[in-house]
This record gives C-alpha cells, sequence and structure tokens, in this order.
C-alpha cells in the first residue's frame, strides 16, 4: 500500500481495512 506523500493517514486507513477484508497477516506455511 503506497500513498502520496504527506497521506500518511490515507494509507494507513486503506491498509486498515485491507486487513480487515483479507484477514492480516498470515505467516507463511513451514516446511
Amino acid at each position: 500500500v503506497f500513498a502520496a506523500p504527506k497521506q500518511d493517514r490515507l494509507c494507513l486507513a486503506i491498509a486498515k481495512e485491507l486487513e480487515k477484508a483479507f484477514g492480516g497477516w498470515v505467516p507463511p506455511p513451514s516446511n
């Protein structure tokens, strides 16, 4: 996720919505 300079609030808001939609970070499977 990226945003224009000085748009940290927007970038974090989008990241939060994506996390909600996709369930957040999931560790990779171990071999």
